[in-house]
């Protein structure tokens, strides 16, 4: 999980220095709804076995990933991401990551193909993808 921001929001609220500075809405957070509960998802900080929950607020929340990315590329809060295919937009300077140091947070991916059957080269290329994707980059 990675926290970002644009370059335009920060312009205007300065960069923070610790996830703490996110809670208690000291900053605007643009927020995801967890299908299950219609609430939205807590944010954690994962570094070194340790978790730190940060209780953030703010006036949006979404329920999918283009919305979320689009408000925050335009400047309208902070976001927490998967970290999968985000690589352009942090490359291009779209949106920064705020707090490398606390983006430990891993989740699994699990992909499921009939057992009978060789994946097809689409199923297989897509894996293969994935695997690359997601390798530890730190």
């Amino acid at each position: 999980m990675l926290t970002c921001a644009a370059p335009a929001y920060l312009a205007r609220h300065g960069k923070p220095k610790h996830p703490r500075e996110l809670g208690h809405g000291r900053r605007e957070c643009i927020l995801f709804r967890d299908p299950t509960t219609g609430r939205p998802f807590s944010w954690e900080f994962h570094r070194g076995g340790r978790i730190l929950r940060v209780p953030v607020s703010g006036q949006f929340t979404v329920n999918d990933l283009a919305t979320g990315l689009s408000m925050c590329t335009d400047g309208f809060g902070i976001a927490q991401f998967f970290e999968l295919g985000l690589d352009d937009l942090l490359r291009s300077g779209a949106l920064v990551e705020l707090f490398p140091n606390w983006a430990e947070e891993r989740f699994p991916v699990y992909i499921l193909h009939p057992s009978r059957h060789l994946p097809s080269a689409r199923v297989r290329a897509f894996v293969d993808f994935l695997v690359a994707s997601t390798r530890t980059k730190k």
